[in-house]
């Protein structure tokens, strides 16, 4: 993209195109890696530190079941 983006040959509306793909790229990849890995992140750092009770534990395992329905809901909005 970036390497197409620099081109001048390339016309405006190609460009802006370019552009709206690569920002729905970004949004497909960063909203469904959240979900995945920041609830394991906070376990993990919760099973080292025993900083966390076990119902705020299991609400992270929720949210990260979540996963799946979000990861789908964001491919098909963007």
């Amino acid at each position: 993209f970036f390497r197409l983006s620099s081109q001048s040959t390339l016309s405006e509306r190609t460009k802006q195109m370019q552009q709206r793909t690569m920002f729905q790229l970004i949004i497909q990849t960063i909203i469904p890696l959240m979900i995945q890995w920041l609830p394991l992140i906070v376990y993990c750092y919760s099973v080292i530190t025993s900083s966390l009770n076990p119902d705020v534990v299991n609400l992270l395992f929720c949210f990260q079941l979540s996963h799946a329905f979000v990861h789908t809901a964001i491919l098909i909005i963007t």
